[in-house]
């Protein structure tokens, strides 16, 4: 399995695979919070600190992981499954921490609702039973429900531990990932429109159970689809406006067994649209890294193997989705190699005299900063440097290879790139003299690592 430019899990042939000789190169352990458990811990693969791991931000050499980094799990869901889910936690739906299902409930009147939820959730294979359960204090003995549970899937475990910390919670990413779809399920579980004689429609959601700081989160998620709601008393409220917002927005959404609970102008205009609830694709899942430095572990074997994947070129293991290993002769520069050439490049701007030197990944970076920090931690920002005997401004960059491999970097590309103007209208001081090939600062021997990125 591997992972496409827009995040689908999908298979792939492998071409080739190669043997990597240790070489000095540290080895780290690669897992993810919700991966397999093993003994003690969880089921990891083991790479050299060079090779490329995908995460939200790209593919990162995994020795420039940070704690924080979520990384691709090789787990996924459609798009469709991946909101309805969330929605149904939002709500009273729950994941069980034992075997990571998912199980909701409603009432035998939305028996209906519940099996078109169930028909969304159909890669989780779901299955409906029709139950009694107890009433609350003052009601009937029990009344029936449709109990709607599917089965285990490692994907609903990877979700559950952003949902579960330990106790239910909103993930704070929910702010910038509710869309109309999954805030449409959200409202059909949780929410209705009030109309009183003579008074507008007004809608409203129950929140129960759900913390202030949570509150917040979905407020801002909301805010984002252009709704504003007031939290008082367990329930999020719309007024009048909003309300035909939110309704002329979900409607498409909303099946007829649950037209009722949408204002009576969108439910009569907006008309129910199938289409817009097509699965679609496994999307991959990201989750938080586990990463460890066992450089020094025993080891009798310093021989580490790659595959090549045919067009996507990458691949997932256990702990994660990692990046073909450079074919052989695609290597990163020897250190007597960047001393015959860089002779050459000082002149050449020595030459040229240009007021901004643009770096385009790991290797030209640290050589003209004089500085070992990675390409992920200084790009896009300026520092003034002497080269060549002219004091520029260096801007590190990705090496635009970098978008080939992950679609999103374009636009960090893109927002980089477009400083540079403002960079160049900006006055440089007068070159001084200096011999050509010094710079204010020598440069440690650079770290073998991936020279695209």
């Amino acid at each position: 399995m591997s992972v496409d430019r827009e995040g689908h899990l999908v298979p792939r042939r492998v071409t080739e695979w190669h043997e990597n000789p240790l070489a000095g190169r540290r080895v780290f352990e690669l897992a993810y919070r919700g991966a397999k458990n093993a003994g003690l811990g969880h089921v990891s693969i083991q790479l050299t600190g060079d090779h490329p791991v995908l995460t939200e931000r790209g593919y990162v050499p995994i020795q420039e992981l940070r704690p924080d980094d979520r990384v691709a799990t090789g787990q996924g869901l459609s798009a469709l499954a991946y909101d309805v889910v969330c929605a149904t936690l939002l709500g009273d739906g729950c994941l069980s921490a034992e075997s990571a299902h998912l199980a909701f409930a409603h009432s035998e009147r939305q028996a209906d609702y519940a099996r078109f939820k169930s028909e969304l959730l159909a890669e989780l294979r779901p299955t409906a039973q029709e139950l009694l359960v107890g009433a609350v204090v003052g009601g009937e003995k029990a009344y029936p429900v449709v109990h709607v549970r599917t089965l285990a899937h490692r994907a609903l475990g990877v979700i559950r531990n952003d949902f579960y910390r330990p106790s239910k919670c909103v993930p704070p990413r929910i702010e910038y990932e509710l869309n109309d779809r999954m805030l449409a399920i959200w409202f059909m579980d949780a929410g209705h429109t009030r109309i009183g004689p003579g008074r507008q429609p007004l809608a409203e959601m129950a929140t129960v159970g759900i913390t202030e700081q949570d509150l917040q989160i979905l407020l801002k998620g909301l805010k984002h689809l252009g709704l504003t709601a007031k939290a008082s008393r367990g329930r999020l409220y719309f007024d009048a406006p909003t309300t035909k917002a939110l309704c002329d927005l979900i409607a498409p959404y909303v099946p007829e067994p649950m037209r009722d609970k949408l204002h009576p102008d969108a439910a009569a205009h907006v008309p129910f649209d199938p289409e817009r609830l097509r699965p679609g694709a496994l999307q991959v899942l990201y989750d938080e890294v586990e990463i460890q430095d066992v450089t020094d572990r025993p080891r009798t074997e310093t021989t580490f193997f790659c595959i090549d994947v045919e067009a996507t070129h990458n691949f997932v293991t256990a702990g994660g989705v990692v990046h073909n290993c450079r074919p052989p002769g695609n290597r990163d520069p020897a250190p007597d190699e960047i001393e015959a050439c860089e002779g050459h490049l000082f002149r050449q701007i020595e030459l040229i005299r240009p007021r901004l030197v643009a770096t385009l990944g790991n290797f030209a970076t640290k050589l003209l900063s004089g500085k070992q920090l990675g390409i992920t931690r200084v790009h896009g920002h300026e520092q003034e440097a002497m080269i060549g005997g002219n004091r520029v401004v260096l801007y590190p960059l990705y090496h635009p290879a970098a978008a080939l491999y992950t679609p999103r970097m374009l636009e960090v590309l893109r927002s980089d790139f477009s400083r540079i103007p403002e960079l160049l209208g900006r006055t440089v001081p007068s070159p001084v003299a200096e011999p050509p090939s010094v710079l204010t600062t020598a440069p440690e021997p650079a770290p073998v690592q991936l020279g695209l990125f």
